[in-house]
């Protein structure tokens, strides 16, 4: 059967970003385990994996990272306060492009973490298709929760990756 010209061929992503992330992912320890300890009301579906850890720790370190970038980004501001004006305006536009950049890349990197995660946790606990907010807490603790907060995902695992510019096509991922 000969090929069909008017088919649109998948575009591969550059194996180098998505090899190293996942190698960050592999080689990640749980150090950032979830901070919020269980409430009242919460139902516990069961406890993280490995796998599920090592996702949600890198996540959190981005988060950490591009707070971080945040702080750096404001002392670049007071920093270039107290220098000649000129020299103060161009070291301040350049802080404010690296800035972005790299915002940009850590909060991207966050956002496809948690898809990963949230996707993780749905197929691990067999949750596909509930309308129910899945939290995880101290301990590493799944829960079924109706109160919103930092670290839960309600329906569509995957809105946090169309809310950082990925798009999903015919089972592709479009950049």
């Amino acid at each position: 059967m000969a090929a069909n010209p008017q088919r649109r061929q998948p575009v591969e992503m550059q194996p180098g970003w998505v090899q190293g992330l996942l190698e960050q992912i592999r080689c990640t320890d749980a150090e950032y385990p979830p901070p919020n300890a269980v409430k009242r009301g919460e139902k516990e579906i069961g406890i993280c994996t490995p796998y599920m850890k090592q996702l949600f720790s890198l996540a959190r370190f981005y988060d950490r990272e591009s707070n971080q970038l945040d702080i750096n980004l404001e002392q670049a501001k007071l920093d270039a306060s107290g220098q000649d004006e000129q020299d103060s305006e161009a070291q301040l536009e350049q802080a404010m492009a690296d800035h972005r950049t790299k915002h940009a890349e850590m909060i991207g990197k966050y956002n496809l973490l948690m898809a990963l995660f949230w996707g993780q946790v749905r197929g691990h606990f067999n949750m596909w298709g509930q309308e129910a907010t899945i939290g995880v807490r101290k301990g590493w603790k799944i829960v079924k929760t109706a109160e919103d907060d930092s670290f839960h995902q309600h329906g569509n695992p995957f809105e946090s990756l169309r809310a950082a510019g990925v798009r999903i096509r015919g089972g592709f991922f479009q950049l």
